[in-house]
């Protein structure tokens, strides 16, 4: 399973090598990454080809938050006609929900209200202290309306995917132009995920790696008035703890992972300000030390 994280690419070329040589089946999780793209080469002439394009098969997530919204749902690729007909049978059953993309519009609506409200910034720190985080999580999973396991993708939720389709591309470029912003004015004190050169992607999020706990500051960073994610905000930790030792990578990176105000409409100079507020936040930590 090659799981292209916050719409980074991962090194699913040679994944897909080594699966092929080993007989094993390749599935990409693409629920991050839609538009993003990698370069290839074939014969002579270097093209791109879009993530999700490399496995047996591979899932995308259409999420309100995503590059690509349909408002919840997603869909799967695949060119094993088997596999085609097993998804295509298992998802007959399911219902169609025409009042999915109202509950979801209705989720979004009450979320800016809040950001609205000066009442927001109290909630969200107060969100970041241990025993009352789990609560927040379920609140906020009822508030985003997950629909059931037994609600199927709406045409009208397919419908918007295909009219945004065409535009994609340059959300994905416009984006790209964004996290240049952000390279280009973070301090040196944060590390920046590694993107592989052949590798061009979708930034989903744009994630960092802090010199201490995220946890504290995205404390501070409210102060600012910028509102930041953090552990399972940004993406969960699978590893159960008994096999932290296998991971020892992921387990050391995820408290340390702030994910930065990141969305098709900010502004250079509201990433500039997060910028300068997050070194401010930073000052009494060292820098780490050079790899």
């Amino acid at each position: 399973l090659a799981l292209h994280t916050f719409g980074n690419p991962c090194y699913v070329k040679q994944i897909s090598e080594i699966s092929k040589e080993t007989d094993l089946i390749l599935i990409e999780d693409c629920a991050h990454s839609c538009g993003a793209r990698i370069k290839v080469k074939e014969t002579e002439k270097e093209t791109e080809k879009m993530v999700g394009c490399f496995g047996q098969a591979s899932f995308f997530s259409f999420d309100i938050n995503k590059v690509l919204n349909t408002y919840g749902g997603g869909m799967v690729i695949t060119d094993d006609s088997k596999l085609y007909k097993f998804i295509k049978d298992s998802i007959e059953p399911l219902r169609k929900d025409p009042k999915i993309i109202k509950k979801k519009l209705s989720s979004v609506k009450f979320e800016q209200y809040l950001y609205k409200s000066a009442l927001i910034y109290p909630i969200l720190y107060l969100r970041t202290l241990k025993p009352i985080m789990k609560m927040f999580e379920s609140i906020y999973r009822s508030i985003q309306s997950v629909p059931p396991e037994t609600i199927k993708f709406n045409p009208i939720q397919a419908s918007i995917g295909i009219e945004k389709l065409p535009s994609l591309y340059g959300k994905v470029q416009q984006r790209l132009e964004l996290a240049k912003v952000y390279r280009k004015n973070l301090t040196d004190k944060v590390k920046i995920p590694f993107i592989y050169p052949e590798c061009i992607p979708s930034y989903y999020m744009y994630v960092v790696i802090l010199p201490c706990p995220a946890k504290k500051i995205v404390r501070k960073l409210l102060w600012y008035g910028i509102d930041s994610a953090f552990e399972n905000e940004i993406i969960d930790l699978v590893v159960p703890p008994e096999e932290y030792r296998s991971c020892p990578n992921a387990v050391e990176a995820y408290p340390k992972l702030i994910a930065l105000p990141f969305y098709d409409t900010i502004e250079e100079e509201t990433i500039e300000k997060v910028c300068h507020s997050l070194e401010s936040a930073l000052r009494k930590y060292p820098h780490p030390p050079e790899e």
